[in-house]
């Protein structure tokens, strides 16, 4: 009985050992939209996007699955940090500060405002999703030129050496904002 137990036991042991990682490899999303924003999260060049009624509870899971080593940069919108407050190293990446958050309500740790899209990007793009792979490319060529932008991604590098790092955002749009693509960005250049 007791030998019985014990293999049961190894065999679900083995089971999760093996199928945990290949859990990670599937896009998490629901039909509906979800009541609050929920960030994207990246760990060794996989994207998950937690787009459902349990979110909260699903990232406190990742977290602490990603948390023992492994590096994890995320993007939040930063009207959401009193719902879901992000872990670890925080970093504004809007030129404009947000309206109606005070300095103490952000609690960052760096503001980059200059890694930011250009005020010209900005306003040609207004948020508008029919022209957000134009402001993609715009975008990508404005941070390949950037002569700040090395010295940003040796502080991101940095920062998840010691642990995460979340990039906060002011958007409305969770898909189509500058976040979005400097979280890209950043997988491409720190992996």
């Amino acid at each position: 009985m007791y030998l019985h137990i014990l293999l049961i036991w190894r065999l679900l042991l083995m089971v999760c050992v093996f199928l945990a990682p290949l859990c990670f490899l599937v896009e998490l999303r629901s039909a509906k939209a979800p009541a609050y924003p929920t960030p994207s999260l990246w760990c060794q060049n996989r994207t998950i996007n937690l787009e459902s009624d349990n979110a909260r509870l699903l990232n406190a899971l990742l977290h602490s699955v990603f948390s023992r080593g492994d590096l994890l940069l995320s993007i939040q919108r930063i009207y959401s940090i009193r719902q879901n407050p992000p872990s670890g190293y925080r970093i504004l990446v809007d030129r404009l500060w947000p309206r109606g958050i005070s300095k103490a309500q952000a609690q960052l740790d760096d503001w980059a405002k200059t890694i930011a899209p250009s005020p010209e990007l900005r306003k040609w793009f207004a948020h508008d999703p029919s022209k957000f792979e134009e402001f993609r490319s715009r975008y990508l060529q404005e941070l390949t030129e950037n002569p700040d932008t090395p010295a940003f991604i040796d502080q991101v590098q940095t920062q998840l050496a010691q642990g995460d790092v979340t990039l906060l955002y002011a958007a409305k749009d969770e898909e189509h904002n500058q976040a979005v693509v400097l979280l890209a960005y950043l997988q491409e250049k720190v992996a």
